[in-house]
Protein backbone atom coordinates (compact mmCIF):
# COMPACT_ATOMS: atom_id res chain seq x y z
CA UNK A 1 0.00 0.00 0.00
CA UNK A 2 0.96 3.32 -0.66
CA UNK A 3 2.08 5.89 2.28
CA UNK A 4 0.20 9.26 3.23
CA UNK A 5 -3.45 10.25 4.11
CA UNK A 6 -4.83 8.17 0.66
CA UNK A 7 -2.86 5.23 2.72
CA UNK A 8 -5.02 6.42 5.90
CA UNK A 9 -8.15 7.14 4.24
CA UNK A 10 -9.63 3.65 4.31
CA UNK A 11 -9.24 3.67 8.31
CA UNK A 12 -11.45 6.61 9.19
CA UNK A 13 -14.10 5.56 7.18
CA UNK A 14 -14.38 2.30 9.91
CA UNK A 15 -17.19 2.97 12.41
CA UNK A 16 -15.48 1.28 14.72
CA UNK A 17 -12.90 3.74 14.47
CA UNK A 18 -15.28 6.82 14.49
CA UNK A 19 -16.49 5.45 17.87
CA UNK A 20 -13.27 5.13 19.23
CA UNK A 21 -12.08 8.37 17.90
CA UNK A 22 -15.16 10.10 19.20
CA UNK A 23 -14.99 8.38 22.61
CA UNK A 24 -11.35 9.48 22.85
CA UNK A 25 -12.10 13.19 21.94
CA UNK A 26 -15.13 13.39 24.18
CA UNK A 27 -12.92 12.25 27.21
CA UNK A 28 -9.67 14.11 26.43
CA UNK A 29 -11.70 17.54 25.92
CA UNK A 30 -12.55 17.13 29.83
CA UNK A 31 -9.63 16.19 30.93
CA UNK A 32 -7.82 19.29 28.98
CA UNK A 33 -9.96 21.63 30.22
CA UNK A 34 -9.32 19.77 34.01
CA UNK A 35 -5.78 19.73 33.16
CA UNK A 36 -5.97 23.90 32.10
CA UNK A 37 -8.06 24.91 35.67
CA UNK A 38 -10.95 26.21 33.30
CA UNK A 39 -13.52 23.95 35.11
CA UNK A 40 -12.37 24.08 38.45
CA UNK A 41 -11.25 20.86 39.99
CA UNK A 42 -13.13 19.04 42.64
CA UNK A 43 -12.21 18.47 46.01
CA UNK A 44 -10.37 15.13 46.83
CA UNK A 45 -13.00 12.47 47.61
CA UNK A 46 -15.15 9.99 46.06
CA UNK A 47 -16.69 12.49 43.78
CA UNK A 48 -13.06 13.55 41.99
CA UNK A 49 -12.05 9.78 41.86
CA UNK A 50 -15.13 8.91 40.31
CA UNK A 51 -15.01 11.36 37.76
CA UNK A 52 -11.14 10.83 37.03
CA UNK A 53 -11.63 7.18 36.46
CA UNK A 54 -14.40 7.88 34.13
CA UNK A 55 -12.41 10.20 32.14
CA UNK A 56 -9.12 8.49 32.28
CA UNK A 57 -10.74 4.86 31.45
CA UNK A 58 -13.34 6.98 28.61
CA UNK A 59 -9.83 7.87 27.18
CA UNK A 60 -8.59 4.78 27.40
CA UNK A 61 -11.62 2.84 25.86
CA UNK A 62 -12.14 5.47 22.91
CA UNK A 63 -8.08 5.00 22.24
CA UNK A 64 -8.29 1.74 22.70
CA UNK A 65 -11.42 1.37 20.22
CA UNK A 66 -9.63 3.17 17.53
CA UNK A 67 -6.92 0.86 17.73
CA UNK A 68 -8.87 -1.88 17.38
CA UNK A 69 -10.72 -0.62 14.66
CA UNK A 70 -7.25 0.12 12.72
CA UNK A 71 -6.03 -3.47 13.57
CA UNK A 72 -9.59 -4.86 12.15
CA UNK A 73 -9.20 -2.30 9.21
CA UNK A 74 -5.81 -3.65 8.27
CA UNK A 75 -7.05 -7.13 8.96
CA UNK A 76 -9.61 -6.54 6.26
CA UNK A 77 -7.48 -4.24 4.58
CA UNK A 78 -4.77 -6.96 3.54
CA UNK A 79 -7.12 -10.19 3.18
CA UNK A 80 -8.94 -8.01 0.95
CA UNK A 81 -5.53 -7.16 -0.70
CA UNK A 82 -4.83 -10.70 -0.44
CA UNK A 83 -7.83 -12.09 -1.81
CA UNK A 84 -7.49 -9.12 -4.86
CA UNK A 85 -4.15 -10.32 -5.51
CA UNK A 86 -5.50 -14.05 -5.73
CA UNK A 87 -8.06 -13.16 -7.68
CA UNK A 88 -5.96 -11.84 -9.85
CA UNK A 89 -3.52 -14.54 -10.08
CA UNK A 90 -6.57 -16.95 -10.06
CA UNK A 91 -7.75 -14.66 -13.59
CA UNK A 92 -4.16 -15.25 -15.16
CA UNK A 93 -4.07 -18.64 -14.61
CA UNK A 94 -7.50 -19.05 -16.57
CA UNK A 95 -6.71 -16.73 -18.75
CA UNK A 96 -3.37 -18.68 -19.50
CA UNK A 97 -5.26 -21.98 -19.44
CA UNK A 98 -7.78 -20.21 -21.74
CA UNK A 99 -4.85 -19.11 -24.02
CA UNK A 100 -2.73 -22.56 -23.88
CA UNK A 101 -6.77 -24.28 -25.27
CA UNK A 102 -6.84 -21.58 -27.77
CA UNK A 103 -3.34 -22.33 -29.14
CA UNK A 104 -3.77 -26.26 -28.59
CA UNK A 105 -7.29 -26.34 -30.54
CA UNK A 106 -5.44 -23.81 -33.09
CA UNK A 107 -2.43 -26.93 -33.26
CA UNK A 108 -5.69 -29.76 -33.43
CA UNK A 109 -7.53 -27.89 -35.88
CA UNK A 110 -4.33 -27.07 -38.56
CA UNK A 111 -3.85 -31.20 -37.47
CA UNK A 112 -6.96 -31.94 -38.61
CA UNK A 113 -7.37 -29.54 -41.85
CA UNK A 114 -3.81 -31.10 -42.50
CA UNK A 115 -4.93 -34.38 -42.46
CA UNK A 116 -7.80 -33.36 -44.63
CA UNK A 117 -5.97 -32.10 -46.73
CA UNK A 118 -3.71 -35.13 -46.72
CA UNK A 119 -6.78 -37.08 -47.48
CA UNK A 120 -7.94 -35.37 -50.11
CA UNK A 121 -5.24 -34.74 -51.78
CA UNK A 122 -4.73 -38.87 -51.70
CA UNK A 123 -8.22 -39.12 -52.84
CA UNK A 124 -7.29 -36.55 -56.10
CA UNK A 125 -3.90 -38.99 -56.95
CA UNK A 126 -6.12 -42.54 -56.65
CA UNK A 127 -8.90 -40.58 -59.12
CA UNK A 128 -6.00 -39.11 -61.34
CA UNK A 129 -4.55 -43.29 -61.32
CA UNK A 130 -7.69 -44.61 -62.43
CA UNK A 131 -8.51 -42.39 -64.89
CA UNK A 132 -5.44 -42.99 -66.39
CA UNK A 133 -5.86 -46.77 -66.01
CA UNK A 134 -8.92 -46.02 -67.85
CA UNK A 135 -7.17 -42.99 -70.39
CA UNK A 136 -4.49 -46.13 -71.01
CA UNK A 137 -7.47 -48.27 -71.54
CA UNK A 138 -8.83 -45.90 -73.93
CA UNK A 139 -5.45 -44.82 -75.97
CA UNK A 140 -5.11 -48.52 -76.51
CA UNK A 141 -8.11 -49.08 -78.44
CA UNK A 142 -7.93 -46.16 -80.12
CA UNK A 143 -4.43 -47.27 -81.54
CA UNK A 144 -6.39 -50.02 -82.61
CA UNK A 145 -8.32 -48.34 -84.63
CA UNK A 146 -5.49 -46.42 -86.00
CA UNK A 147 -3.84 -49.21 -87.18
CA UNK A 148 -7.24 -50.40 -88.42
CA UNK A 149 -7.71 -47.42 -90.16
CA UNK A 150 -4.53 -47.99 -91.91
CA UNK A 151 -5.13 -51.31 -92.84
CA UNK A 152 -8.83 -50.35 -94.30
CA UNK A 153 -6.88 -47.29 -96.03
CA UNK A 154 -4.37 -50.06 -97.69
CA UNK A 155 -7.12 -52.29 -98.58
CA UNK A 156 -9.23 -49.57 -100.57
CA UNK A 157 -5.57 -48.01 -101.83
CA UNK A 158 -4.55 -51.67 -103.32
CA UNK A 159 -8.59 -51.98 -105.13
CA UNK A 160 -7.75 -48.38 -106.56
CA UNK A 161 -4.45 -49.28 -107.83
CA UNK A 162 -5.51 -52.40 -109.38
CA UNK A 163 -8.69 -50.26 -110.82
CA UNK A 164 -6.37 -48.31 -112.63
CA UNK A 165 -4.13 -51.05 -113.60
CA UNK A 166 -2.61 -50.01 -117.01
CA UNK A 167 -2.67 -53.59 -118.59
CA UNK A 168 -6.15 -53.73 -118.53
CA UNK A 169 -6.62 -50.56 -120.90
CA UNK A 170 -10.49 -50.06 -120.29
CA UNK A 171 -9.83 -49.65 -116.36
CA UNK A 172 -7.50 -46.88 -116.51
CA UNK A 173 -10.12 -44.85 -118.68
CA UNK A 174 -13.10 -45.69 -116.16
CA UNK A 175 -11.44 -45.09 -113.40
CA UNK A 176 -9.29 -41.84 -113.98
CA UNK A 177 -6.34 -41.38 -111.55
CA UNK A 178 -7.50 -37.67 -110.55
CA UNK A 179 -10.48 -39.05 -108.88
CA UNK A 180 -7.68 -40.22 -106.08
CA UNK A 181 -6.94 -36.34 -105.54
CA UNK A 182 -8.89 -35.23 -102.06
CA UNK A 183 -9.10 -32.18 -103.71
CA UNK A 184 -10.74 -33.32 -106.85
CA UNK A 185 -13.91 -31.67 -107.21
CA UNK A 186 -15.35 -33.08 -110.85
CA UNK A 187 -16.12 -36.55 -109.71
CA UNK A 188 -20.37 -36.06 -110.15
CA UNK A 189 -19.54 -35.74 -113.81
CA UNK A 190 -16.38 -37.70 -113.82
CA UNK A 191 -18.87 -41.37 -114.48
CA UNK A 192 -20.50 -39.62 -117.81
CA UNK A 193 -16.94 -38.36 -119.18
CA UNK A 194 -15.20 -41.83 -118.38
CA UNK A 195 -18.13 -43.72 -120.25
CA UNK A 196 -18.09 -41.60 -123.13
CA UNK A 197 -14.28 -41.67 -123.69
CA UNK A 198 -14.40 -45.42 -123.49
CA UNK A 199 -16.71 -45.14 -126.33
CA UNK A 200 -14.86 -43.39 -128.06
CA UNK A 201 -11.60 -45.37 -127.57
CA UNK A 202 -13.86 -48.46 -129.24
CA UNK A 203 -12.03 -50.91 -126.13
CA UNK A 204 -15.96 -51.48 -125.16
CA UNK A 205 -15.88 -53.77 -128.67
CA UNK A 206 -12.16 -55.15 -128.54
CA UNK A 207 -12.99 -58.79 -127.68
CA UNK A 208 -9.83 -58.83 -126.25
CA UNK A 209 -9.81 -55.59 -123.72
CA UNK A 210 -13.22 -56.84 -122.99
CA UNK A 211 -12.55 -60.31 -122.14
CA UNK A 212 -9.56 -59.58 -119.88
CA UNK A 213 -11.59 -56.30 -118.18
CA UNK A 214 -13.62 -59.51 -117.28
CA UNK A 215 -11.40 -61.60 -116.03
CA UNK A 216 -10.13 -58.56 -114.28
CA UNK A 217 -13.38 -57.48 -112.62
CA UNK A 218 -13.63 -61.34 -111.54
CA UNK A 219 -10.36 -61.33 -110.28
CA UNK A 220 -11.07 -57.62 -108.28
CA UNK A 221 -14.64 -58.65 -106.86
CA UNK A 222 -12.89 -62.17 -105.58
CA UNK A 223 -10.25 -60.01 -103.52
CA UNK A 224 -12.79 -57.75 -102.40
CA UNK A 225 -15.24 -60.77 -101.30
CA UNK A 226 -12.00 -62.29 -98.98
CA UNK A 227 -11.05 -58.45 -97.68
CA UNK A 228 -14.62 -56.61 -97.10
CA UNK A 229 -15.37 -59.11 -93.93
CA UNK A 230 -12.24 -58.18 -92.64
CA UNK A 231 -12.91 -54.56 -92.88
CA UNK A 232 -16.55 -54.55 -91.57
CA UNK A 233 -15.14 -56.51 -89.06
CA UNK A 234 -12.70 -54.11 -88.17
CA UNK A 235 -15.43 -51.63 -88.10
CA UNK A 236 -16.50 -52.94 -85.24
CA UNK A 237 -20.48 -50.99 -85.74
CA UNK A 238 -21.72 -52.57 -82.53
CA UNK A 239 -18.86 -50.74 -80.13
CA UNK A 240 -18.07 -53.83 -78.68
CA UNK A 241 -13.93 -54.63 -79.87
CA UNK A 242 -12.78 -51.10 -79.80
CA UNK A 243 -14.65 -49.58 -76.32
CA UNK A 244 -14.13 -45.58 -75.27
CA UNK A 245 -14.84 -45.88 -71.82
CA UNK A 246 -15.83 -42.63 -69.48
CA UNK A 247 -16.72 -44.70 -66.50
CA UNK A 248 -14.43 -43.31 -63.99
CA UNK A 249 -15.30 -39.83 -65.36
CA UNK A 250 -18.40 -39.90 -64.61
CA UNK A 251 -18.24 -41.55 -61.68
CA UNK A 252 -15.29 -39.74 -59.61
CA UNK A 253 -17.22 -36.03 -61.71
CA UNK A 254 -17.48 -34.19 -58.67
CA UNK A 255 -14.18 -35.72 -57.20
CA UNK A 256 -12.38 -34.09 -60.08
CA UNK A 257 -14.04 -30.70 -60.23
CA UNK A 258 -11.90 -30.52 -56.54
CA UNK A 259 -8.62 -31.72 -58.25
CA UNK A 260 -5.51 -29.55 -57.72
CA UNK A 261 -2.79 -32.22 -58.46
CA UNK A 262 -3.48 -31.53 -62.67
CA UNK A 263 -5.75 -29.46 -64.71
CA UNK A 264 -9.00 -31.35 -65.10
CA UNK A 265 -10.56 -29.56 -68.41
CA UNK A 266 -7.40 -31.33 -70.14
CA UNK A 267 -9.39 -34.11 -69.11
CA UNK A 268 -12.56 -32.77 -70.75
CA UNK A 269 -10.67 -32.37 -74.09
CA UNK A 270 -9.27 -36.06 -73.64
CA UNK A 271 -12.44 -37.35 -73.59
CA UNK A 272 -13.99 -35.24 -76.11
CA UNK A 273 -11.02 -36.06 -78.65
CA UNK A 274 -11.71 -40.28 -77.29
CA UNK A 275 -15.32 -39.37 -78.66
CA UNK A 276 -13.89 -37.89 -82.15
CA UNK A 277 -11.71 -40.42 -82.22
CA UNK A 278 -14.11 -43.23 -82.48
CA UNK A 279 -16.65 -41.20 -84.98
CA UNK A 280 -14.01 -40.55 -87.49
CA UNK A 281 -12.93 -44.01 -87.16
CA UNK A 282 -16.48 -44.98 -87.72
CA UNK A 283 -16.73 -42.88 -90.64
CA UNK A 284 -13.24 -43.84 -92.27
CA UNK A 285 -14.19 -47.52 -92.02
CA UNK A 286 -18.14 -47.16 -93.10
CA UNK A 287 -16.74 -45.30 -96.22
CA UNK A 288 -13.69 -47.74 -97.04
CA UNK A 289 -16.53 -50.63 -96.44
CA UNK A 290 -19.07 -48.51 -99.21
CA UNK A 291 -16.25 -48.49 -101.45
CA UNK A 292 -15.88 -52.10 -101.72
CA UNK A 293 -19.58 -52.61 -101.77
CA UNK A 294 -19.59 -50.98 -104.69
CA UNK A 295 -16.51 -52.14 -106.56
CA UNK A 296 -18.17 -55.51 -105.58
CA UNK A 297 -21.16 -54.77 -107.24
CA UNK A 298 -19.94 -52.92 -110.40
CA UNK A 299 -17.90 -55.82 -110.97
CA UNK A 300 -20.91 -58.33 -110.34
CA UNK A 301 -23.99 -56.23 -111.69
CA UNK A 302 -27.62 -58.25 -112.48
CA UNK A 303 -28.04 -57.08 -115.63
CA UNK A 304 -23.86 -58.44 -116.91
CA UNK A 305 -23.59 -54.62 -117.77
CA UNK A 306 -21.06 -52.06 -117.52
CA UNK A 307 -23.72 -49.05 -116.80
CA UNK A 308 -22.41 -45.35 -116.04
CA UNK A 309 -24.68 -45.49 -112.88
CA UNK A 310 -22.28 -48.17 -111.46
CA UNK A 311 -19.08 -46.50 -112.62
CA UNK A 312 -20.48 -43.30 -111.16
CA UNK A 313 -21.36 -45.19 -107.77
CA UNK A 314 -18.01 -46.58 -107.89
CA UNK A 315 -16.08 -43.24 -108.17
CA UNK A 316 -18.20 -41.21 -105.81
CA UNK A 317 -17.44 -43.65 -102.97
CA UNK A 318 -14.20 -43.72 -103.97
CA UNK A 319 -13.73 -40.30 -103.84
CA UNK A 320 -16.01 -39.68 -100.81
CA UNK A 321 -14.06 -42.04 -99.04
CA UNK A 322 -10.44 -40.23 -100.20
CA UNK A 323 -11.45 -37.29 -98.64
CA UNK A 324 -12.87 -38.48 -95.10
CA UNK A 325 -10.14 -40.57 -95.00
CA UNK A 326 -7.57 -37.97 -95.54
CA UNK A 327 -9.07 -35.52 -93.06
CA UNK A 328 -10.59 -37.54 -90.44
CA UNK A 329 -7.56 -39.58 -90.73
CA UNK A 330 -5.61 -36.78 -89.78
CA UNK A 331 -7.90 -36.25 -86.94
CA UNK A 332 -7.50 -39.38 -85.63
CA UNK A 333 -3.55 -39.23 -85.60
CA UNK A 334 -4.20 -35.78 -83.70
CA UNK A 335 -6.46 -37.12 -80.92
CA UNK A 336 -4.12 -39.52 -80.50
CA UNK A 337 -1.22 -37.86 -80.47
CA UNK A 338 -3.19 -35.58 -77.40
CA UNK A 339 -4.33 -38.58 -75.46
CA UNK A 340 -0.37 -40.07 -75.69
CA UNK A 341 0.21 -36.63 -74.11
CA UNK A 342 -2.27 -36.23 -71.59
CA UNK A 343 -1.17 -39.76 -70.20
CA UNK A 344 2.53 -38.88 -70.24
CA UNK A 345 1.93 -35.90 -67.85
CA UNK A 346 -0.48 -38.18 -65.78
CA UNK A 347 2.28 -40.66 -65.48
CA UNK A 348 4.40 -37.62 -64.29
CA UNK A 349 2.22 -36.29 -61.86
CA UNK A 350 1.56 -39.81 -60.00
CA UNK A 351 5.31 -40.69 -59.96
CA UNK A 352 5.91 -37.34 -58.18
CA UNK A 353 2.83 -37.92 -55.61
Amino acid sequence: MTGGFPAVAPYLKDPLVLIGFFLFLAFLFPRLLLKQRIIPPLPPGPGFRILKTILLYGFIIGLLLVMCGFAIKYRELVGQERQENQDRELKKRTQEAAERQAAQDRIEREQQRSKLEAEKRQEQISTVRLLRQELNSNQRSVNEMRKNAVTGLETMQTVATVLRNPGIKILPILFPQDNLNPKFKATPGLAAGAMDKLAESGLNKDDLEVRKFTAAGRLIASTVDKTIGTVESLADKDHRRYTISAQVWDQYLPVLWEITVVDVTEFQKCYSDLTSARANYDIILSRIVDYLESVREFFRPQNNQITREGVGRVLTAEHLAIQLSNSYGQQLVSDLASIKKLSMRLSTVIAEK
